[in-house]
């Protein structure tokens, strides 16, 4: 009797021990950002000027007086591992791209243009760049408008 006593203790204790040890929390890991946008191409979903989403008709009347930014709206665009980006829409669009150290800033550069981006979000199935800095641009009816630029990107 007192065998089988012990026999039972011991068991339950490999029992407790055995789920104790399966029901361990596992450690959340931050996905690697450049992992998540070399992944995929993206393409421009919807751009937003002050938290404000742009049409399309006004998208194409500022295009023009943004530059780089208004190249990457008309594109998809390829991030390669390398540090380079290319659009396959827009063969002129090429140039590098690079993040911070804690990597939540993106910085896109193509010839002597450079923009700098705030990363808002980057998943496996979005991207939402802020730019850094405010930009100005005729946007009729209301004239000359300076504000931050939102990118919201979803993969192709």
């Amino acid at each position: 009797m007192r065998h089988s006593v012990k026999m039972l203790v011991a068991v339950l204790a490999v029992s407790l021990l055995a789920v104790g040890v399966s029901c361990k929390k596992k450690e959340d890991t931050a996905p690697d950002r450049t992992a998540l946008l070399t992944a995929r191409t993206w393409r421009i979903n919807q751009v937003l000027l002050s938290n404000t989403p742009l049409t399309d008709d006004l998208l194409r009347q500022i295009a023009g007086q943004a530059g780089l930014l208004g190249e990457i709206y008309s594109s998809n665009v390829i991030f390669n591992a390398d540090g380079t980006f290319r659009s396959p829409s827009n063969t002129a669009l090429t140039g590098s791209w690079s993040f911070n150290a804690d990597q939540t800033e993106l910085t896109i550069t193509s010839g002597a243009q450079s923009v700098g981006f705030r990363v808002v979000a980057l998943t496996a199935t979005g991207l939402e760049l802020e730019t850094l800095q405010a930009y100005t641009a005729n946007v009729p009816p209301f004239g000359n408008v300076s504000a931050r630029i939102t990118l919201q990107m979803v993969p192709v």
